[in-house]
């Protein structure tokens, strides 16, 4: 039996597979990051608003 030449079969596309689906994995942690930096801007206007509210009520209740 003689050694092989090269990489063994399918190793190039198996190789190109791990590529891909760490490419895909970076891209999914990066639209994360995106999604939670969104989620806390909304979260913060949300806290603004019910604080207005409140404001708001306080003052009719004065009145």
């Amino acid at each position: 039996m003689q050694p092989a030449e090269g990489p063994a079969p399918g190793y190039a596309e198996a190789v190109g597979s791990v590529s891909k689906q760490a490419a895909i994995a970076g891209h999914d942690r990066r639209e994360l990051a995106v999604c939670r930096a969104r989620l806390d801007g909304l979260q913060e206007f949300v806290r603004t608003e019910r604080a207005v509210l409140e404001q708001i009520r306080g003052g009719a209740r004065e009145r």
